[in-house]
Parts: C-alpha cells; structure tokens; sequence
C-alpha cells in the first residue's frame, strides 16, 4: 500500500472517530480536519513526510491553523483589497511546547495504532487547546504583537472585536518595535498599512518611519 493509502487508513481508524465527536470533519483527500467555531474554521492538516517509500516508510506530521473568512470580507470592505491571507494563527506540530511524540510511522499495521494514540493524545492536549485559543480575536492579536510581526492585522482583530484602545495599542508597538530595531525587515506594505489606520479609525496623521 502506499504511504499516503496508509496515512490516510491510520486517521480514518484511530483520529477520525474521537475529533468526529468533536465535531471536526475529516478530508480523504488532504487528510486534513476542519470545524466550525463561530466566526472562526479551525484546521488539523496533514503533513507527508518527503521521504516516504512504499515499505519502508509512512510517516506524516500536523500543523495546526485558525482562519477566518470574515476576516477577508471585512478588510475587503474596509479597505476595498482583499488581505494576503486569512489567518489569525497557525503553529506547527513541533512549535507547540509540551509535543512529547514525534512524526508517527504507520508502515507497519502492528504500530499503527500505538503510533496514532500517541499523537492523539498531543492532539488533544496541545493541538486543540492552540485552536481554541486563537479562535478569539484578541487572542489572535497578542500572539501576532508577542512576535512582533504583522502589527495591522492586530490592529485589524482588535476592531473586529470592538476594542478600539488596543486597536491604536496595536500601532503604537509597532512604532516602539521599529524605533528599536530600525534595521529589522518587515513585510510590505505594513508601514502605509500602518499609517492607513491610524488615519481611518483614530483621525491621526502619524509619522511612520
């Protein structure tokens, strides 16, 4: 059997029954998860490790997303583009502190199930408490200042979520993240994405560097 053909038995038979009552569906085609939170599509995927052979090998990983489309339709709204992309956080498997089981192999059937109740249980302990928490759109903005990237989408959540003081809060730590480090690249645009708000939402004409 193919390494995919097997990945994809392994999460039919031993993950899709527990994230089923979890109210995940499961993709048979990308072998990935998703479930619906309010404003918010939670997503498992599915990673094939580069290096499976039919065999010898069958190993796959996760990464978990938040995304929300009514993230594109708001800022399509406000701002008459759509934005590059509709995430609000995203993690890989091996990001997650705490990950205790690495990449399962599920070539040989006698492991595979012990294989896959490991990473269940990562699942379940890390991956979804990740999903749950950014599936908020405050939370989202922390994580993005926390990492100093992407100040306007945090602006932007913040907003969304009618909490216009930590919307300008947003701004100003990206004003105090480039003072700090002048030569640091950042994406883009985000400097007139930047300037865009604090004119639109606060009536400020602010000196982006």
């Amino acid at each position: 059997m193919k390494p995919k053909d097997q990945i994809r038995e392994a999460l039919k038979d031993f993950v899709e029954p527990r994230l089923l009552r979890l109210g995940f569906t499961f993709s048979k085609s990308s072998l990935g998860f998703v479930r619906r939170d309010g404003d918010f599509r939670q997503e498992i995927n599915t990673h094939l490790d580069r290096w499976n052979r039919e065999d010898v090998s069958a190993q796959f990983y996760f990464s978990f997303a938040v995304r929300s489309t009514k993230y594109r339709k708001w800022h399509l709204a406000e701002y008459k583009s759509k934005p590059a992309n509709d995430f609000l956080a995203s993690v890989m498997y091996s990001n997650l502190r705490g990950w205790k089981h690495p990449r399962p192999n599920v070539t040989h059937q006698e492991r595979a199930e012990y294989e896959m109740l490991l990473l269940l249980e990562d699942t379940l302990d890390l991956g979804l408490p990740f999903l749950e928490k950014y599936s908020n759109w405050e939370n989202a903005a922390a994580r993005l200042i926390e990492e100093r990237w992407f100040h306007a989408k945090a602006c932007d959540f913040c907003i969304i979520a009618g909490n216009l003081e930590k919307a300008h809060w947003c701004l100003e730590r990206a004003l105090e993240d480039w003072k700090r480090q002048p030569n640091r690249s950042f994406y883009l645009g985000e400097k007139e994405d930047i300037r865009l708000r604090y004119e639109k939402f606060f009536n400020e004409k602010h000196p982006v560097a």
